[in-house]
C-alpha cells in the first residue's frame, strides 16, 4: 500500500491506481535521477536561506535616518521595501514595479505621499492577473526574443514592431510550429502591456506571418468521417457476447447519444 505525506497526493495516486486496475491498463513509473532533471522544476525546488525581511514599520524608521533608500538589493516580490529591487533568481515584476514607479513618480506623486506607497502594490497585482506558471512560460520565450534582439543592437522593450516581424521570419524559416510563433507574440504582447507599452504584435506584418506559418509549418486538419448507424451496428456486433459490464456500458452510452442527440431521425 503506498503511503504519502500529504493526503491529498495520497487520494490522486489510489484513485490512478484503482482506474487503472479495473479498465486493464497497464502502468509504469520510471524514477529520473535528479542529476538528470537539473532545470525541469529548479524554481519549484529552489530555496534561500537569506529569504527574510524586516518589518515595514522598521523600515520607514530606518529610511527616516539614514535614506532615503533607491533599491533593495537580493530581495523578491514579496519582501521588497523598495519599489526598485534586484532578486537573485527571477521574481514576478521586478522591471515593472520600476515602470510602474516611474510614472507614478511622472504624475506629481512626490516621495512622501501616502500613495507612493502603493506603487509595489499596483505592480504585484498587474502580475497576479496572470498565473505563476504562465508568468514563467511567457518570461521565457520573452528572454529568448531579448537575447536575439539584444544580440543585433536593438531595442527588446520597447520594440519595433518591424523588429519582431524579423524575429518571427527566422522561426518561420526554422520550421517552428505556429503555436511556437503564438506563444513568442503573446509573450511579447504581455511584457509590452504590463510595462505600459504600445503592443508591437498589433501590427499587420505579425497577422499575416503567423497565418503564413500556419500554411507552411503547421500540420494539416485530418477530418474525421462521421459515426452512422452501420458503424454502430459493427461495434455492437463486435461486443455481442461481451458479458463486461464496462463495455456495455460504454455501448448503451453511445447509442443513447447517438439516438438523442445526432441521429433521432433515422
Amino acid at each position: 500500500m503506498l503511503i504519502a505525506k500529504k493526503y491529498k497526493l495520497q487520494k490522486i495516486v489510489t484513485d490512478i491506481l484503482n482506474s487503472c486496475s479495473k479498465k486493464n491498463i497497464g502502468l509504469h513509473t520510471n524514477w529520473v535521477p535528479r542529476t538528470e532533471n537539473k532545470h525541469a522544476d529548479f524554481l519549484s525546488r529552489h530555496t534561500d536561506p537569506d529569504d527574510w525581511s524586516i518589518e515595514k514599520n522598521v523600515f520607514h524608521d530606518l529610511s527616516c535616518i539614514f535614506g532615503p533608500f533607491t533599491v533593495d538589493r537580493f530581495s523578491t516580490h514579496y519582501n521588497a521595501q523598495s519599489s526598485r529591487f534586484n532578486s537573485r533568481i527571477w521574481s514576478p515584476g521586478s522591471k515593472l514595479r520600476q515602470n510602474v514607479e516611474k510614472v507614478v513618480e511622472s504624475s506629481s506623486v512626490g516621495e512622501n505621499n501616502v500613495l507612493r506607497s502603493l506603487a509595489g502594490k499596483v505592480a504585484l497585482y498587474i502580475v497576479d492577473s496572470k498565473s505563476e506558471n504562465t508568468s514563467k512560460k511567457y518570461l521565457r520565450r520573452f528572454n529568448r526574443w531579448k537575447s536575439f534582439i539584444n544580440e543585433h543592437g536593438f531595442s527588446d522593450l520597447p520594440a519595433e514592431p518591424v523588429h519582431v516581424a524579423l524575429y518571427l521570419t527566422l522561426l518561420i524559416d526554422k520550421h517552428s510550429s505556429p503555436s511556437v510563433l503564438q506563444s513568442v507574440i503573446y509573450s511579447i504582447k504581455w511584457a509590452h502591456e504590463l510595462n505600459g507599452y504600445i503592443d508591437p504584435t498589433s501590427n499587420s506584418f505579425i497577422t499575416f506571418l503567423l497565418k503564413s506559418d500556419k500554411r507552411r509549418n503547421g500540420k494539416p486538419v485530418v477530418k474525421k468521417d462521421p459515426v452512422d448507424n452501420i458503424m454502430l451496428r459493427e461495434l455492437c456486433s463486435i461486443y455481442q457476447d461481451s458479458s463486461d459490464s464496462l463495455v456495455i456500458g460504454d455501448l448503451t452510452i453511445i447509442l443513447i447519444a447517438y439516438a438523442v442527440f445526432l441521429r433521432f431521425d433515422e
